[in-house]
């Protein structure tokens, strides 16, 4: 079996957390500290839980792109991608609905998760209703609620624990065993405090600057170029 150290177990926690979620087969030694299993373990354990989860995930952000790609193109391109995120905004509606309520039955421990629940199934709803309805960028907006609202679901449903342990709970790894050090933790706080900013700012400068629609009509015709009259490279 495959064993990890501490440190990319802890780089795991986030991902398997959100690809095969708290049914999988996610075994953790409290002694050693140390991820026993295979890549198989993450698909089979939680009778399919795990492979509806990446489905999901598959399906959403597929609606997500098109949903963008409708809002941002013009001309054939865009009847194309905005009929395509009319498909996929309803199946991830049906794939969501079921998702949502085996994690909330199944995994949560926590009751105000089904705010987030709720949330996320409202912010779904309204990306389907608004793709069909042609309003693309309050769409794409509805299913940013509804990725955002996804996660919160997802952490919240597992809290306090991070990787959770199917050997036994006590040996699951948590948001206090699995953090970094306090030094770690305040550094990167400053160095998040100043670059954070700095990071919304150029973000918003590159949605600004591409903020109209583009099309086929923008791009240029290519130049005339044959062998005969291609310029030289020496």
């Amino acid at each position: 079996m495959p064993r990890l150290t501490l440190r990319s177990s802890q780089a795991m926690a986030s991902v398997t957390s959100t690809v095969s979620n708290p049914g999988a087969a996610q075994e953790v030694t409290r002694t050693t500290l140390q991820y026993t299993g295979g890549f198989f373990d993450l698909l089979t354990a939680g009778h399919g839980f795990a492979l509806l989860t990446g489905v999901l995930t598959a399906t959403v952000f597929l609606a997500h792109g098109a949903i963008f790609l409708s809002l941002k193109t013009a001309g054939d391109l865009q009847s194309r991608a905005a009929e395509l995120a009319k498909r996929l905004s309803l199946g991830a509606l049906g794939i969501g609905a079921v998702w949502a309520i085996w994690l909330q039955l199944a995994f949560s421990r926590n009751a105000w998760t089904w705010a987030a629940l709720v949330l996320a199934a409202l912010a779904l709803a309204a990306a389907a209703w608004f793709a069909w309805a042609g309003s693309h960028g309050r769409a794409f907006a509805a299913s940013a609620v509804a990725i955002v609202a996804a996660v919160v679901l997802i952490f919240g449903a597992m809290f306090p624990d991070v990787m959770p342990s199917t050997i036994d709970p006590a040996y699951s790894l948590t948001i206090h065993n699995a953090s970094s050090s306090a030094y770690t933790l305040t550094m990167m706080s400053w160095v998040a405090l100043f670059l954070t900013p700095l990071v919304l700012a150029y973000q918003a400068w590159t949605y600004w600057v591409f903020r109209k629609r583009i099309g086929v009509h923008h791009i240029p015709e290519q130049a005339n170029v044959t062998f005969e009259n291609a310029p030289s490279l020496r």
